[in-house]
């Protein structure tokens, strides 16, 4: 039997703004192959006609996961 790859897709987007520059955090959750539930941060930093991405994934029984990634986010900077 088959499997689908996701399922249980959600997520949020937010305006924010890194560096002064307006960005996108997406902030969401699903379950990878019936199995895994992940939970993943997504931040889109435009400026001009340069982007930057930066994705983070982590299992959602990862005592860590959600403050390393606030660091992660919290620390990123456009020069």
């Amino acid at each position: 039997m088959s499997r689908p790859d996701v399922s249980d897709f959600t997520y949020k987007d937010s305006m924010v703004r890194i560096s002064n520059l307006p960005a996108i955090l997406q902030t969401g959750s699903y379950l990878a192959q019936n199995e895994q539930n992940l939970i993943f941060k997504d931040l889109l930093i435009a400026k001009k006609r340069i982007l930057w991405q930066v994705t983070i994934l982590y299992k959602a029984d990862d005592p860590y996961g959600a403050e390393v990634t606030d660091r992660i986010i919290q620390s990123v900077s456009i020069q």
